[in-house]
């Protein structure tokens, strides 16, 4: 059984790589002022008119959900009025295991498909 302790380190460290903020040298993508993009990976790729306190996961619900083969836990959202991008664990922000980022006029949420490594 783990301790206490270490299964509270456990979880900030998960916490730190599920919302770890990047810049990782990527431009910013095309965005759309007035709407929230949502693309790559999900079932119905588009602008989705935002709304006070729309997350990520409802977001992710309004396309469809996610496509095949989708990176769960590393999606891409482009923060446009901080102008950086952040990585989350879709996952672990549904099963409300970590904050779910609310999304902005603006912001782009990619989601890339699942590479396998390791081989």
């Amino acid at each position: 059984m783990f301790s206490l302790d270490l299964m509270r380190i456990a979880l900030i460290a998960i916490f730190a790589l599920a919302v770890h903020c990047v810049s990782a040298g990527l431009p910013p993508p095309v965005n759309d002022p007035e709407h929230v993009l949502v693309t790559g990976r999900v079932k119905k790729p588009g602008a989705i008119a935002p709304r006070d306190g729309l997350t990520l996961t409802e977001a992710l619900e309004e396309v469809g959900g996610f496509a095949d083969w989708p990176d769960r836990h590393h999606v891409y959202v482009w923060k446009s009025g901080e102008k950086r991008y952040i990585i989350v664990d879709a996952e672990a922000a549904r099963r409300k295991e970590i904050p779910d980022p609310i999304l902005q006029k603006g912001d782009v949420v990619t989601v890339y498909q699942y590479v396998m490594t390791g081989f």
